[in-house]
């Protein structure tokens, strides 16, 4: 796909025409469209502006992009749960959201999510009933929770209930799930000593330890001021939904406060784009080390005094 200097390339799903594809919106609407109704174009083309394809006004900005599975019986599988910026949130079956009854989603949008006055939907994911979700905030907040725990809703009506407790001047900048764990406090401290000491003594890590390393998930912070800190996930215990959660990641004047946090590989891509318009492209795992989770990470993007980065995102690969 060719892109603009500015632009890059977010995500890429497999898909066959007759697929259905959910567009949900920072307003809290959810738009549907089949995958032929999307322009076709060459692998050198830059495609269509989404405005030209849903009717989206200037302030709504798409929040997720979802793929139904081709089985309308898989449906029962998935719930779908919602995040909102004050940090509500609420979990549905996805045909609840997908459905209206027997009648398919209209191309015209319905509103999916019930939003507060200030109130903007940051992200939709796709879960089943053994993972984990994991709010971020702007001050470095962290909560993890177990989907299986969320009560589920069956409207779309709700505003949803409280997954974080935020501070006045906190919000919520993502979501994501993460693989449901249920190792001790002391098994996780544990591993994490042995997998450090590892890297000079491979025989620290014992079969229950190599285990442990086969399913690690990591998060990946980035602040304003071009700092990113890589954690291991087994480092956020899993609480109940509503508290205030944990630290994510330290915020001082030095690196400013968290712009996204991302379920990421060591081999994945990231793209940062300041405010100025500058574009950084990395690889994690070469370029940020793994730390531990109260820490204010490494510079990653070197920033003007009066630049702050805006957004990040993960870049996908081809395969």
């Amino acid at each position: 796909m060719t892109t603009r200097d500015e632009d890059f390339l977010e995500q890429v799903f497999a898909a066959t025409t007759r697929d259905t594809i959910l567009f949900f919106t920072s307003v809290g609407k959810v738009y549907s469209m089949k995958a032929y109704e999307l322009p076709a174009g060459t692998p050198t083309s830059r495609g269509k502006a989404i405005v030209n394809l849903i009717p989206i006004s200037k302030n709504e900005k798409i929040s997720s992009i979802l793929t139904l599975p081709k089985d309308i019986g898989d449906f029962e599988n998935y719930n779908l749960v919602f995040a909102t910026s004050l940090g509500n949130i609420r979990k549905n079956k996805l045909k609840d959201v997908a459905m209206s009854g027997t009648r398919k989603l209209a191309r015209s949008g319905k509103t999916a999510i019930k939003l507060k006055t200030g109130d903007r939907l940051i992200g939709v994911i796709s879960v089943i009933e053994n993972d984990d979700v994991q709010l971020a905030t702007t001050n470095g907040k962290s909560i993890r929770f177990a989907t299986k725990d969320l009560r589920e809703f069956s409207g779309l009506g709700s505003a949803g209930v409280r997954g974080i407790k935020l501070a006045k001047d906190d919000k919520v900048v993502s979501i994501c799930s993460l693989l449901h764990n249920k190792i001790s406090i002391d098994v996780r401290e544990s591993y994490l000593k042995a997998k450090n000491e590892a890297k000079k003594d491979s025989s620290k890590m014992n079969k229950k330890f190599q285990e442990l390393a086969e399913n690690e998930e990591y998060l990946l912070s980035i602040t304003e001021n071009g700092y990113g800190k890589l954690s291991s996930a087994y480092e956020y215990r899993i609480t109940n939904r509503g508290g205030s959660g944990v630290t994510n990641i330290t915020i001082t004047p030095k690196n400013g406060r968290v712009v996204q946090s991302l379920k990421v590989n060591l081999d994945d891509n990231i793209a940062l784009i300041s405010d100025s318009g500058k574009l950084l492209r990395c690889n994690v795992g070469e370029n940020i080390r793994v730390v531990g989770r109260v820490s204010q990470g490494v510079s990653v993007f070197k920033v003007d005094s009066k630049e702050k980065i805006v957004s990040v995102r993960e870049v996908r690969r081809l395969k």
